[in-house]
Parts: structure tokens; sequence; C-alpha cells
């Protein structure tokens, strides 16, 4: 089984592809303003080093967010773009899923993303499992620094998760023929139309 799978939500880029022959990364740290250019490079050079086209991947897999609104869109339209040329199926990873996938606790726990300023994304998980209770915007009052696990842009999980998580899902059969973006509030250009 092929999977190709993609994270452009955050400052790092991550681009990972688990083959027959094994598993490849490419990573790029403090690019977010570069996602764009270096987005297709990136999937190019990886189906180079593992001698695979497009048409051998059998699943897609993309971060859907929360995250930047213009990483997730572009990653979400990319794999949207593959599966549709190929046929294949998607698998919609999410931010909160793809940290709390290794740290799995055995007490219902919250998995937060530092927003700054006092605020967080967060997801409730249920304990032992990666169902999610309930997801949405929180503040610094409803966490528990002694349970609950909260996220910096660099440790958010490790890359291994985007490749495990997508099989984990595929394994379930949750997979879909169309990614869509898991965005927690309005873009700051929806905000500013409103007013």
């Amino acid at each position: 089984m092929n999977i190709l799978a993609v994270d452009s939500a955050f400052e790092m880029l991550l681009v990972g592809l688990k083959s027959q022959k094994g598993i490849y990364f490419k990573t790029f740290e403090n690019e977010l303003k570069k996602h764009n250019a270096i987005l297709l490079p990136a999937i190019e050079e990886i189906l180079n080093k593992s001698s695979l086209k497009l048409f051998d991947i059998d699943y897609f897999a993309v971060n859907t967010g929360p995250g930047s609104f213009t990483g997730i869109r572009l990653g979400v339209c990319t794999i949207n773009a593959f599966a549709f040329a190929t046929g294949k199926k998607i698998i919609e990873l999410d931010s909160f899923s793809l940290s709390a996938f290794d740290r799995i606790k055995g007490y219902d726990y919250k998995v937060f993303i530092d927003c700054l300023n006092g605020n967080f994304y967060g997801a409730e998980f249920e304990k032992s499992t990666l169902h999610k209770i309930k997801a949405g915007e929180y503040t610094e009052k409803d966490i528990n620094y002694d349970k609950d696990i909260i996220l910096k842009q660099k440790e958010f999980y490790k890359k291994e998760n985007i490749i495990e998580l997508s099989e984990y899902k595929i394994s379930r059969k949750e997979f879909t023929d169309y990614a869509v973006p898991s965005y927690y509030k309005k873009s700051q250009a929806e905000r500013e139309l409103e007013r």
C-alpha cells in the first residue's frame, strides 16, 4: 500500500510517503509563506526518491486543520486535485489527532494548540482512544496543565504520526472522496468583510 501524506497547516511543511520499499519524509521548517512554492517540488522529489509516480499512490492524506488558513487550503486543494485525477481515496487528518496519536492517555484528556495571547484551539478525547468528544476554541482557564497536552509550533507531533495515523484510519475505512478544511473561526478577511 502506497500512501502520500501532506501537512501544510503550520510553519513546518511535511510530506510523507509510505511505499513497499520504505518510508520517506521531506520537511521544511519556518517556511509558511513559501508553502505554495515548495509543496509540489517536495512531492515530486519524494515520489522520485521512492521511484513512484502519482498514479501509484493508493491513498492520499492531508491535515485539514486547524492551522493557517492559507496553508490548510493549499494542502487540501492539492490532495483533492491528486485524488480527483487518480480516482483514489483521501484520508482526512486533523492537527489534534496527529498530536494525540502517540500520546493517548488512560483518561479523558484534551489537546491544545497555543494560538498565543491566552487563546487556544483544542479537542477533548475519550480515554485511551482517538474519539473526539468535542473541539473548538478554548481559553487558558480550560486547561489542566497536569493532564492536558499543550502544543507549541515546533512540537506538534513526530513526523511518523502522519503515516501511522493514515494507516490507522485506512484500517478503520475512514476515508473520503473529497477533503474539507477544518476551520474553528472565520478568516481575518471574512471578519473584516462583516464589519
